[in-house]
C-alpha cells in the first residue's frame, strides 16, 4: 500500500466504498450514518486496518482534521493508522469526494493525479447551477460543502474568501470568471460588497412545503426579498440563510409563472394592457 502515494491511492478507496455503497444500498437510505458505518480492511486481512469513509476523508485526506459535526480528530496520537494522514490538505480534493455522479467510478491516476484534480475541480465548478456566479445580483451561491469545509479552502476561515478560491477553477467558463473578477474590482473600487451564501440540502418535504408556503405569501408591493424570507420563517422554522439562494430562486419561478397566467390584464375602459406587476409587485422586485 505504501508504495502508491497515499493521496492517489485513498481517494480512489473513497470513491470506491461510496460506489460500493451506492451499489449495496437504496439511494435513498445510503447517506444516513453512511460515512461512519461503511467500512474497508486494508493491507490484508491479518495484520491490516479498519477504515470507514469519515476515516478516509476526514482523517487521512484532511490530515486527521477534526469531524465537521463532532469537532474531534478521528485519530488519537497513539493511533496507528495515523501514520497514513496527510501532512497538507489539497482542498481539491473535496471535488473529487463530492461528485455528484455516483452512477461512475472515476480512478484517479499516479503520472496524473494533479492534472486529474485540476480537472476535476474546474468540472465541478463548471455548472452556474453548482456554484452560482451573478455579476447582476452581486453574489455568489457555493455548495454547502465548501462552507463546512471553509478551513481548507481559505486559510482565514473567512466564506468570503472563497470568492478568491475558485477564480482558478473557472477558467473553462470565461463569461463567469469575468462576472466574478468585474464583482471583485467592482467591491474593491467602491465598497460594493458581493453577498456570499450557500446551498441548502432541503429535504423534499422541506422543499414541497416551502413551495406552498411561498404560493400563498401575499406580497406588499416592493417587498424585499429578506422581508419576505424573514416572513416564512414561522412556518419553516429550520429555514436558514444557507438555503436562501433556493427560496429566492423558487420566488422568483413562482412570479414568472404567475406572470405567465396574466400577461394581459383589462383596463377600465375594456382594453386589454400588458400586466408588468403580480398583486402590485414588479416583477423585477428581487
Amino acid at each position: 500500500m505504501m508504495k502508491t502515494p497515499k493521496r492517489l491511492f485513498f481517494i480512489n478507496v473513497y470513491n470506491l466504498m461510496e460506489n460500493h455503497a451506492f451499489v449495496k444500498f437504496c439511494p435513498k437510505k445510503v447517506k444516513k450514518g453512511m460515512f461512519g458505518r461503511v467500512e474497508y480492511v486494508l493491507g490484508g486481512v491479518k495484520g491490516g486496518f479498519i477504515f470507514s469513509m469519515d476515516e478516509i476523508y476526514h482523517g487521512i485526506l484532511r490530515g486527521n482534521s477534526e469531524h465537521p459535526k463532532s469537532h474531534e480528530k478521528l485519530f488519537s496520537e497513539s493511533d496507528p493508522r495515523i501514520r497514513f494522514s496527510l501532512q497538507n490538505i489539497d482542498e481539491r480534493i473535496h471535488f473529487a469526494l463530492n461528485s455528484p455522479n455516483h452512477s461512475t467510478l472515476y480512478e484517479y491516476h499516479k503520472d496524473a493525479i494533479n492534472e486529474e484534480l485540476r480537472i476535476a475541480a474546474e468540472l465541478y465548478c463548471n455548472s452556474n447551477k453548482i456554484l452560482f456566479i451573478s455579476g447582476k445580483k452581486n453574489k455568489g451561491i457555493f455548495p454547502k460543502f465548501m462552507k463546512i469545509f471553509v478551513s481548507d479552502f481559505a486559510t482565514d476561515g473567512d466564506t468570503h474568501s472563497l470568492l478568491e478560491s475558485v477564480r482558478k477553477y473557472l477558467r473553462m467558463d470565461t463569461f463567469r470568471l469575468r462576472e466574478l473578477n468585474n464583482m471583485l474590482e467592482r467591491e474593491k473600487a467602491n465598497d460594493e460588497e458581493v453577498t456570499v451564501l450557500f446551498k441548502n440540502n432541503l429535504s423534499s418535504p422541506q422543499k414541497n412545503m416551502l413551495r406552498s408556503i411561498i404560493s400563498s405569501v401575499k406580497l406588499s408591493p416592493n417587498s424585499p426579498l429578506r422581508q419576505v424570507i424573514r416572513s416564512l420563517t414561522p412556518w419553516a422554522p429550520d429555514l436558514t440563510w444557507d438555503c436562501k439562494g433556493w427560496v429566492e430562486e423558487n420566488i422568483e419561478h413562482s412570479l414568472i409563472r404567475e406572470s405567465s397566467k396574466s400577461t394581459l390584464m383589462t383596463s377600465s375602459d375594456g382594453h386589454s394592457v400588458s400586466s408588468n406587476s403580480i398583486g402590485g409587485v414588479p416583477l423585477n422586485w428581487i
